[in-house]
């Protein structure tokens, strides 16, 4: 059978129909991940306005803990640093989730006492590459310190 070649086989307005669906779709997931992205980004400013360093008011015997929680599947590495240096450590390699134990968050705690003149400081700082949950709600990462 001969094809007609000017007798088009393409509704040309129901592709484009079509077309305009896929891209308001599109637009509508941009929107989305954009509104996500803003989101984020307010929490990541509100966290970092959160970061402090604690000044010693006074010069005495400090007690510094801390403790982080995270998903079995990621590195958890913290540290206190008096004036800049590490102070104390801990590191919690990824063990992998959902392992045949049951095994889903990791936790990881560490403390110190030192001494601190009036002045000096001290903070709490997460490894690079590694990462804790931060939920105000159910504080499952702490850092506390007392003047004994």
């Amino acid at each position: 059978e001969e094809v007609d070649v000017m007798k088009p086989t393409v509704n040309i307005l129901s592709e484009v129909l079509k077309l305009q669906a896929v891209v308001e779709g599109l637009t509508a997931e941009l929107n989305t991940v954009r509104n996500q992205l803003t989101e984020h980004k307010s929490l990541v400013h509100h966290l970092q306005q959160q970061i402090t360093v604690f000044t010693a008011p006074v010069k005495g015997v400090y007690y510094f803990r801390y403790s982080g929680n995270a998903f079995a599947g990621s590195d958890m590495g913290l540290s206190i640093f008096k004036s800049g240096s590490r102070f104390v450590s801990s590191y919690e390699y990824a063990s992998g989730s959902g392992s045949g134990f049951g095994e889903r968050n990791d936790n990881a705690s560490n403390g110190a006492v030192m001494q601190l003149e009036a002045g000096e400081q001290v903070h709490m700082q997460l490894w690079i590459r590694c990462w804790i949950f931060v939920d105000y709600r159910y504080n499952y990462s702490t850092f506390t310190g007392y003047l004994l």
